[in-house]
């Protein structure tokens, strides 16, 4: 059969149509001619609604002699236009009337226009795209399909999981197509007269709308007009008037606006276009009690219990909502066990409070009221009330008392009257007498214990200054389970007693039977005797103190009784229509599918985000901006305010354009250059963060809360969002990655200002040893990740008695040329450097003065020259005089003997001072894939590298289950890394512009234990996850590496074996190097070429013995720690700020 594309059916009229009988237009003497827009060609999917009539005529011409028809199971807008059309619907639009939504439909479509019979008629044909629904009957999504040109076998293979029930549908998701149906508009251009003919039954759900239609947005803009004053929030809500019996929100414009972001986009947007400010517009119910009482009754705010008797008045209302999320059960059948907060709002009512208890809704990711009462005090019988009406609910749903008994646990403060109002109606409801067993349903807040804490460390009458952290301590200890071994809870009572007696009316008060059984664990039942390992409660009302916020946003406070209960009303309604739209697979906000999604870091152990923590990435000093004076007066007399803009319209992909490759079998997305002047210039970023990323792992989280606010806690915390990304697909890869790198940039500036600056080069060296330095950074997880230690031994020929022993941490190896000279190592030999280095020690001359030398030498007399003014002038002598420095002997190590987790070489070129020879030395040094320090093998996972003007890298790692070699330049492919090698080992070797390199050893027993067991956990918290599994390919290339280090291992040339100087060669390597661009790397033909050497492996083994020279070699040694007061000669510049300055200027784009 031959195949048809989008127009050039049988369906499409031809030109022969203009001629047939249509004796009632009569068509101007001109008409406005127009060709065709062409035909769009579609999926072989779209034409097949018109290749199954292919052979019959559809629709025709109009005669203008059509009426009107709408056919059942149509869906009609405010106008009575059909738009949502069904069955055999005609839809006739007259000249002159004027129907907003006329030629548009509410569902997917694909749709296509042409001109007939030389222009005067405009055709519009409308495909519907069907629906994509779940496969479980009991589901209630019903998505709209993709629009784009997509296959839809891939896209439901890669989004087969159902979004339905906020994300945890079991269902999977297929496509229902609608080939049945056919839509065509005719429109004579002349008279504006319009047709709609619609064939077919739509066989399907109608898909949920993503955007309102343009009616819609017509009302919402009205509505706004109306009330400018009103937020998202309010508009959705609005203040309700029960005299007048309206309550209408724009949820009942289009169900669209449900989206809250979507609400804040198009209020800012009509706000614009109208020009208005917003302004107070107040509004007030009258409280004419019984009757409008009656009216909010019947539209479901239930009053459950009440109560006029003295001190027993109260009102206490729910919807059915509120008490079906009470009693309901979860997907493994159940109850809510993640306990209640009730609390007391104390303002909101003019006479009276709100007592309000609320429950966590795993759906919204929030939490939400389940009950609300109106108290006219706060005496024990008024929670009595409330708590009893609360209690009730449960006998009559089918609960076991066990689940009874998770059920009614709460969170509350230590007021005296609510705990004993609780104890009484749990009397009341369930019998039960016994005060105490009565008392472990109740869960003290500790935010209100840790909040007395610090109120009374503060109080010196009581705490010294001194003392101020131990009495915080040693009370927060009181909140922690005792383990074996440790002190009981009376231990550490009497400990802070006998410490600070002053406290001890205050302690007494917390160790009262009462308050001690609600707060601290020892006087609770342990969670493990609970039934089915239920979660225990959260241990805050934080909860319900941020519920308060959204009652005063409400309501301005001190309301009338039965205001202020619509008012609340209202918000559950909001929070009923967002359930009622997330179980349907509806966004309510973007990124909502996200919002109740853990990242990966608090699988690994660490807390989430809080709130009010500080911003780490907040710019240490803000500028005030002026901005320009408005146009007071002055015509427009420019360019720009007299010519219009003209903006081009989109046609197509641009000319010239750059073909980026985003094979996800050969690329993944990382770092891009960007195209704004202030986010310019970030290459040592990005590669730097690549390098990095290669070594991440779940040991970096391990011994650290995360709560921090240093520059490795925010690189650890991206790592980690940028892992979940990889796990789970959903949100932009691009927005985290921006998102990240103006926070890490914002927060090195702050630490070093004039060395990051915005849109201007810097040194990715820096930028490392910011992040890797523990004393910049106190995070206990960065302790073993780089650490080594070097030994040095400090000596003076002449003064044999100051020999000094010298030992400071390192987490930088600096590998300078001076050493190979020094040392006789030819530069290549890398490996007989690090061999030499961790056994017998490297030679080489200490910046340090030997100061007994110094007292003894002779000062060099200033000589003066008479001029022939009576002035005399005195000239230094250019000679630096004796040098007195130490000659040292340095041994690098691990600290305690334990290897660290990762080794961070950089090669230090800073001495160099000519631009060719650093090139020549970074190209020449051999690194193997593979090495051995200590015993302990490391294998090269990342390599930086630097031209003078760019950085980029290569890194090691598994992708998809595909492991190579991948290079990343945030300046090709549009910041895609690509696949270069499939051979591990091709990472090791010698290439130009090569300017770090980082290693990883295998992990130990304990920390593959530990891995494993936060990748179990990981899989748990992540059931639906479609992504890649998280460290399971780094693990595998870890343990293969392991067990098979020769087929990695780089042959390296021997000690004593001595080789040409490579300064001979440096013609040849000096004009490969030049021809290297940003394009360096992708192809190992590009290497820089060496002078043909002999190896042979070697492995570097343990220190046997340190020996001691007197020798004095000149190298120059990187001072990390400043470990004495000896004044370094004057004419010596620090190779660190030598360093610095050559890689802060960028000398190309």
């Amino acid at each position: 059969m031959k195949e048809t594309h989008f127009g050039e059916d049988s369906e499409w009229q031809s030109d022969t149509e203009s001629a047939s009988p249509d004796d009632n237009i009569t068509l101007p003497t001109k008409v406005p001619f127009r060709l065709s827009r062409g035909k769009p060609k579609v999926t072989e999917e779209a034409s097949d609604s018109e290749a199954a009539e292919a052979n019959q005529k559809t629709f025709f011409l109009p005669t203008m002699n059509e009426e009107t028809f709408i056919d059942h199971d149509c869906v009609l807008d405010a106008q009575g236009y059909p738009i949502l059309p069904n069955g055999n619907t005609v839809y006739v639009r007259r000249p002159g009337t004027a129907i907003t939504n006329f030629g548009n439909v509410g569902f997917s479509k694909r749709t296509g226009t042409e001109y007939r019979s030389k222009g005067a008629w405009k055709l519009k044909r409308i495909y519907c795209l069907g629906v994509i629904s779940c496969d479980l009957p009991g589901c209630r999504w019903a998505g709209a399909p993709p629009t784009g040109r997509v296959d839809m076998a891939e896209w439901l293979e890669k989004n087969s999981h159902c979004r339905g029930a906020h994300g945890t549908c079991l269902g999977n998701v297929s496509h229902i197509s609608c080939k049945q149906t056919l839509i065509r508009v005719d429109e004579h251009v002349a008279t504006s007269w319009a047709v709609l003919r619609h064939k077919g039954i739509h066989n399907h759900p109608w898909p949920e709308a993503k955007k309102p239609d343009q009616l819609a947005r017509d009302a919402l803009k009205e509505e706004i007009a109306r009330n400018p004053k009103a937020g998202a929030f309010a508009l959705r809500i609005r203040k309700p008037n029960a005299s007048q019996d309206s309550y209408n929100s724009v949820l009942d414009i289009h169900p669209s606006l449900g989206n809250a972001d979507r609400l804040r986009y198009y209020r800012k947007l009509m706000l614009k276009e109208l020009n208005i400010t917003p302004e107070n517009i107040s509004g007030e119910a009258d409280d004419k009690f019984i009757t409008d009482l009656f009216k909010w009754v019947k539209r479901g705010m239930l009053i459950i219990s009440s109560s006029y008797m003295e001190g027993e008045e109260h009102f206490t209302f729910q919807s059915e909502w509120m008490r079906n999320r009470l009693l309901a059960r979860d997907i493994d059948n159940r109850v809510y066990s993640s306990g209640l907060v009730s609390d007391v709002t104390y303002r909101f009512f003019r006479n009276g409070y709100l007592l309000s208890t609320s429950m966590y809704c795993s759906e919204l990711a929030r939490w939400v009221p389940i009950q609300l009462t109106w108290i006219r005090g706060l005496a024990e019988k008024y929670y009595q009330c409330h708590f009893s009406t609360l209690f009730r609910q449960y006998l009559g749903a089918q609960f076991t008392n066990t689940e009874r008994d998770v059920l009614v646990r709460n969170i509350v403060d230590f007021s005296a009257a609510q705990r004993e109002g609780f104890v009484a109606s749990y009397w009341e409801v369930f019998g039960m007498c016994d005060k105490k067993i009565v008392l472990d349903k109740l869960q003290g807040c500790h935010e209100h214990y840790r909040a007395q804490v610090s109120r009374v460390k503060k109080n010196r009458h009581i705490v010294m200054a001194d003392e101020e952290a131990t009495f915080q301590t040693m009370c927060m200890d009181l909140l922690k389970k005792s383990s074996e071994g440790d002190p009981t809870h009376e231990e550490r009572i009497d400990a802070l007693q006998r410490q600070f007696p002053k406290a001890k009316r205050w302690l007494d008060w917390w160790t009262m039977a009462d308050v001690e059984a609600m707060l601290f664990p020892s006087r609770r039942p342990k969670i493990e005797d609970s039934p089915d390992s239920q979660e225990a409660p959260t241990k805050t009302t934080n909860a319900q103190e941020s519920l308060h916020r959204l009652y005063y946003m409400l309501s301005e406070g001190k309301t009338s009784l039965m205001l202020g209960m619509v008012q609340l009303y209202s918000f559950i309604k909001v929070l009923e229509e967002d359930f009622d739209a997330v179980m349907r697979g509806v966004s309510i906000e973007y990124g909502a599918a996200r919002k109740g999604q853990k990242d990966i870091s608090q699988s690994l152990g660490w807390e989430p985000k809080r709130k009010r923590a500080p911003n780490p990435a907040k710019p240490a000093s803000i500028p005030v901006i002026r901005h320009g004076s408005v146009n007071d007066g002055r015509p427009p007399d420019t360019t720009d305010t007299l010519i219009p803009e003209l903006v081009k319209k989109k046609l197509g992909r641009p000319s010239g354009a750059t073909n980026i490759d985003r094979n996800p079998f050969s690329t993944y997305p990382s770092y891009r250059a960007s195209k704004k002047e202030h986010l310019s210039n970030r290459c040592w970023m990005a590669a730097s963060l690549e390098s990095l990323y290669a070594l991440y792992s779940p040991l970096w989280h391990k011994s650290s809360s995360g709560t921090g606010t240093s520059l490795f806690t925010s690189l650890v915390k991206h790592f980690s969002a940028r892992t979940t990304y990889e796990l789970t697909e959903k949100g932009s890869i691009r927005g985290i990655l921006t998102k990240a790198q103006s926070s890490l940039f914002t927060q090195a500036q702050n630490q070093a200002p004039h060395s990051f600056i915005e849109g201007q080069f810097a040194s990715a060296d820096l930028f490392i040893e910011l992040l890797l330095d523990q004393k910049r950074n106190p995070n206990r997880a960065l302790k073993g990740l780089f650490d080594v230690e070097e030994q040095r031994v400090l000596s003076c020929g002449i003064h044999p008695g100051t020999t000094q022993k010298l030992s400071r941490p390192l987490y930088v190896i600096n590998i300078r040329r001076a050493a190979f000279i020094e040392n006789l190592i030819e530069y290549p030999n890398v490996a007989e450097l690090l061999r030499q280095w961790n056994s017998n020690g490297l030679r080489g001359v200490s910046r340090l003065q030997c100061k007994s030398c110094m007292q003894a030498g002779e000062k060099v007399p200033r000589s003066f020259v008479r001029l022939s003014s009576e002035v005399g002038m005195c000239e230094h002598n250019t000679d630096l005089g004796p040098d007195y420095s130490y000659a040292e002997h340095s041994t690098l190590g691990f600290p305690k003997d334990k290897a660290p987790l990762h080794l961070y070489f950089f090669l230090d070129v800073a001495a160099i001072l000519d631009a060719d020879e650093q090139q020549l030395f970074m190209a020449s040094t051999i690194w193997p894939a593979t090495i051995f320090v200590s015993g302990v093998q490391y294998t090269l996972f990342a390599r930086g590298y630097w031209n003078g003007s760019h950085y980029w890298c290569k890194v090691l790692k598994g992708v998809g289950g595909m492991v190579g070699v991948w290079l990343h330049n945030d300046q090709l492919n549009d910041g895609y890394a690509r696949l270069v090698s499939s051979d591990p080992s091709k990472l090791g070797g010698a290439e130009a512009h090569t300017s770090w390199l980082m290693y990883s050893r295998g992990w130990m027993p304990d920390e593959k234990e530990h891995v494993q067991e936060m990748m179990d956990k990981i899989k748990s918290d992540y059931p639906h996850a479609t992504g890649h599994e998280a460290f399971a390919s780094l693990g595998r290339m870890l343990g293969s590496f392991q067990s098979d280090s020769s087929s990695l291992a780089l042959e390296l040339p021997k000690a004593s074996t001595l080789i040409e100087p490579l300064a001979t060669h440096k013609d040849s390597i000096l004009d490969s190097c030049s021809q290297t661009t940003l394009n360096h790397g992708l192809d190992a033909s590009e290497r820089c070429s060496g002078p043909s050497i002999n190896w042979s492996k070697v492995k570097i083994d343990a220190p046997e013995q340190v020996i001691t020279s007197q020798n004095k070699l000149k190298i120059k040694i990187k001072m990390k720690t400043k470990e004495t007061d000896m004044d370094v000669p004057t004419g010596i510049v620090p190779s660190d700020r030598a360093r610095r300055s050559k890689r802060m200027k960028k000398s190309g784009p």
